[in-house]
């Protein structure tokens, strides 16, 4: 089970989040333990 609390940040990770959403074609939706999950924003039309 994960204790984690919903909405944190791991400090640990917190640097590269910013790396990453500095750029509009990319966010972070996720990060725990480790973990990071990527999309990458498409434009349509």
């Amino acid at each position: 089970m994960d204790k984690s609390p919903q909405g944190h940040i791991d400090e640990d990770i917190k640097p590269l989040l910013e790396k990453i959403n500095k750029h509009k074609e990319y966010e972070t939706t996720s990060s725990c333990s480790g973990r990071i999950v990527l999309l990458e924003n498409q434009k349509k039309g």
